[in-house]
This record gives structure tokens, sequence and C-alpha cells, in this order.
């Protein structure tokens, strides 16, 4: 998986399509690398000659009325039909200046979304968003660490907004894929799941592959791979670590 923060800051808008489409190219991306990135530029979100992201695909921000981001899904938005041209009904239209900031918390894209129309997700009584939070299933094969730290993550979520729920299965990752296959994993009850393992060394193309299989309409699974485990990840915020490749090589770490 790659991370780029700000792809666009020094591309070319058509070297930054292109780079995009090399990874959703199944002929030139045989190992089913994924691609991770922010962007400003609102090209992307173009049909034309194809659709080069799906709208499950992009994710925006925007600042709430606290200063907090707030992270939503373009799928989200209403009559998102496909060949919809994205880019020109998420800009504002050439008549309609960009508001100006009345404070640093209250930014002028909220007004520009109600301008959109269309683009605006719809209002929601309270009673409905409670019923309609979203619902995230985090899954590992790590009895101990892993799921301490998931379990201290889904004490610490918005309850209100979010449907926290970690579950621990015994085996390697093909193995917790294979269950989550079977009938009673009853994924159809999440939007999200993601699944925690560890690189320990390994090749874990097979394993990003049958997560992306796992995957429907109305639930997206995730992979999350940690190199060279989780340990080290974790170990990694609040101390420097080497570049430990394997388990092995972690336990010369001295755990304070």
């Amino acid at each position: 998986m790659l991370c780029i923060d700000e792809l666009d800051a020094s591309l070319h808008p058509t070297l930054t399509a292109t780079l995009v489409d090399m990874f959703k190219d199944p002929d030139l991306n045989t190992r089913g690398a994924q691609i991770v990135f922010t962007t400003h530029d609102t090209a992307l979100l173009d049909n034309s000659p194809v659709q080069l992201l799906d709208a499950g695909e992009v994710w925006m921000t925007e600042k709430s009325s606290f200063g907090a981001s707030e992270l939503f899904s373009l799928a989200d938005f209403p009559s998102n039909r496909k060949g919809t041209n994205k880019q020109r009904r998420y800009s504002p239209e050439p008549s309609v200046p960009f508001p100006r900031w009345t404070s640093p918390a209250s930014a002028g894209i909220s007004q520009i979304r109600r301008r959109r129309g269309e683009m605006t997700p719809p209002r929601r009584r309270r009673r409905a968003q409670l019923s309609e939070r979203r619902t995230v299933l985090l899954v590992t094969n790590g009895r101990v660490t892993e799921n301490d730290y998931l379990q201290q993550l889904r004490q610490r979520t918005d309850r209100s907004r979010i449907s926290v729920k970690v579950k621990v299965i015994d085996g390697d990752p093909l193995t917790v894929i294979k269950e989550l296959s079977g009938p009673r994993a009853n994924l159809d009850d999440y939007r999200e799941v993601w699944i925690v393992i560890d690189h320990d060394g390994r090749d874990r193309h097979d394993f990003l592959a049958a997560c992306r299989r796992l995957s429907s309409r109305q639930t997206v699974v995730h992979g999350v791979v940690s190199v060279p485990c989780f340990e080290v990840w974790l170990n990694a915020h609040y101390a420097s670590v080497k570049n430990y490749r394997t388990r092995r090589m972690l336990r010369l770490i001295t755990w304070s």
C-alpha cells in the first residue's frame, strides 16, 4: 500500500490521473497494490473520457463548527448514478464566488455545499441519525496486543455516530478469511470490515486479494497488514525502532 499526502502537489493533473489509473489497471497492477492519497485536484472526479474513481473510493473532509475534520463518502450523496459528472457537481457555479469565512472554525465549504443542492447529504432527524449510524467490524487474529488496542479504540469511538465491534479469530490470515466467508459471519450487518494481521516476513498478497473478494455492495472489506508486526507499529509511537523484518528480530526490543 502506497500512502501519499497531496498527490497533486508536484504533478501535472494529467500525470496524477495517469498514476491513479496505473494502480486500477489489473494488467499493470498484477499484485493488487493499493494507493491511498489526499488531493485538491477535483479533475480526478471527472468521468471523461472514462470514470477514474468510483463513488465509494472518494472520501471528502470538512471542518465542523467545532474545528474538527469530518470524513464522508461520495457514495453518501443522493442521485449518484454511474456516469454522472462528479467534478461538475462538486465545484460551485462560476458565478458563485467562494464565500468569506466568518471564523476559522466555520469554513465556507459548508455554504458552498448548501448551494450545490444535490451534492449536499440530506438532513436527517436525530432519531434517523441514531438508527443509521455507521457500523464497523474490526477483526484480528492477535488475541493479546491487537485485541487490547482495538478494544480501547472501540471505547473511544463516538457511539452515537459509529457502532464498532471487535472480533478475534484464531489462525493464520487465510483461516480468518475463511471464517468470515461463512454464513454465520453476517458481514452484511456492517458497512465496513477491517481485518488486521501481521506481515511476519511473508507474502500477504493472497490475503489482500481475498479481502477484496469478500467485499459486497453493502460491505467494504479492508485488509490491514502490519509490517513486520503490530507490536513494532505500536512501539514506534513511543520510541525509535529499527527496520525489523521478522518477529524473531523483534525479540531484541527492550520493552518498557
